[in-house]
C-alpha cells in the first residue's frame, strides 16, 4: 500500500508540474505579445514585467492544475484495473485519500503564501515600473492619429526624436470636450501618468452658446495611457481584509483553499473513468471549473443584491463542490 501511495504521489506531482506549466504559460504568452505591442515592440521591458504577473496567475492556475493532475493520474490507474486489484485484496481506493490530501494541502499553502505575501510585493514593484512603461507608451506615438490613450484623440503631424510637432488633441474626458492645438510637445512621467508639455498653442471649448478660447506659451496636460487591467496589480489577501473588502477577501480565501476540495473531487471523479481517461479527465476538469466560476459569479451577484452575507457568497463555490464530493464519497469506498 505504501508503494502504491508513493507511485500515486509521483504521478500526481509530475502531472501537476506539467499542467501548471501549461496553464501558466498560456496567459503569460498572450500577455507578452500584448505588452510588446503596447511598449512599441519593447520585448525586453515586456519580459521584465511578465514575472511580476505570475503570482496573480498562479492563484488561479494552481487549483485547476491540481484538479487535472489528479483526474489524469487516478483515471489512468482506474482504467488499467489497479483499483480493481486493490478491492480484490480487501483495500478500497479511499485509502489513497491521505496522499491526495497531502498534495492538496501543499497547493493550498502555496496559494495562501503567494496571495498574502508575494502578490503585494509584485504590485508595488509594478507601480515602480509604471512610469517607465508610460514613457514607452508615449514613444509609440507615430505621425497621424493615435488612439491608444483612452477618451482622447491625438494627432501628430511629425515626430522628431522625443518631440512631437504639429499636435492636435481632442480631450473627451470633460464636459464639454476640450480641443487643444500646439506647435510642439514633449512628454514627462509622473507615476503611471504622463504629463504632456505643450508649447505655443491654443485651447478651445464651447459651453452652451459661449465660445472659450485661450492662447498659451507653455501648458501642462495630464494624460492617462490605457494599461491592461492586470498591470494595475492585485491587493494582497490581508490588504483586502484591512480595506474592508469582505466579499473579495472571502472569494480570494476560497480560491486559495479550493485545492483541498478539488483534490478530493478529482480522486472521486477519476475513479469513474472507463475507456479514455484523458478525455474523461479533460471533460471533468472543464465541467468542474465551469461550475466553480459560475458559483463564484452567482455568489457575488447574491451579495451585491443584498440576498446573501459576504462570507456565504464568497465561499459558495467550495460549499457547492464540497457537497458534491460528500455525495460521491460512498462510491470510492
Amino acid at each position: 500500500m505504501r508503494t502504491l501511495r508513493r507511485y500515486l504521489l509521483r504521478e500526481v506531482i509530475l502531472l501537476l508540474g506539467a499542467s501548471l506549466l501549461l496553464f501558466s504559460l498560456l496567459p503569460l504568452s498572450t500577455r507578452a505579445v500584448e505588452l510588446s505591442e503596447l511598449l512599441m515592440g519593447g520585448m525586453g521591458e515586456a519580459l521584465e514585467l511578465l514575472p511580476l504577473l505570475l503570482p496573480s496567475i498562479l492563484v488561479f492556475s494552481l487549483p485547476l492544475s491540481l484538479l487535472l493532475a489528479v483526474l489524469l493520474a487516478v483515471g489512468r490507474m482506474a482504467q488499467e484495473g489497479e483499483f480493481t486489484a486493490l478491492r480484490s485484496s480487501g483495500v478500497g481506493p479511499h485509502r489513497l485519500l491521505p496522499s491526495i490530501l497531502l498534495i492538496s494541502l501543499g497547493c493550498a499553502g502555496v496559494s495562501l503564501g503567494v496571495s498574502a505575501y508575494v502578490t503585494p510585493w509584485t504590485t508595488s514593484r509594478m507601480a515602480e515600473l509604471g512610469s517607465r512603461m508610460a514613457l514607452q507608451v508615449m514613444r509609440a506615438i507615430r505621425p497621424g492619429f493615435n488612439q491608444h490613450i483612452p477618451h482622447m484623440v491625438l494627432y501628430v503631424e511629425r515626430v522628431e526624436g522625443d518631440r512631437l510637432k504639429g499636435v492636435f488633441l481632442y480631450d473627451l474626458r470633460g464636459d464639454p470636450p476640450l480641443l487643444v492645438t500646439a506647435r510642439e510637445a514633449t512628454a514627462a512621467s509622473s507615476g503611471d501618468e504622463i504629463v504632456l508639455i505643450l508649447e505655443e498653442g491654443e485651447a478651445h471649448r464651447v459651453e452652451g452658446d459661449a465660445y472659450w478660447r485661450t492662447t498659451f506659451q507653455r501648458y501642462q496636460f495630464r494624460l492617462q495611457p490605457k494599461k491592461p487591467r492586470y498591470l494595475k496589480g492585485e491587493w494582497g489577501l490581508w490588504d483586502l481584509w484591512r480595506r474592508g473588502k469582505s466579499l473579495k477577501f472571502h472569494q480570494r480565501l476560497c480560491l486559495c483553499l479550493s485545492p483541498l476540495v478539488l483534490g478530493v473531487l478529482g480522486l472521486e471523479l477519476g475513479l469513474l473513468a472507463r475507456r479514455s481517461y484523458r478525455s474523461h479527465g479533460l471533460i471533468c476538469c472543464f465541467g468542474v471549473t465551469t461550475v466553480f466560476y459560475l458559483a463564484l459569479s452567482g455568489g457575488q451577484a447574491l451579495v451585491e443584491a443584498a440576498l446573501s452575507p459576504a462570507w456565504l457568497g464568497g465561499w459558495m463555490p467550495s460549499l457547492l463542490l464540497g457537497t458534491m464530493a460528500l455525495v460521491l464519497f460512498p462510491r470510492i469506498r
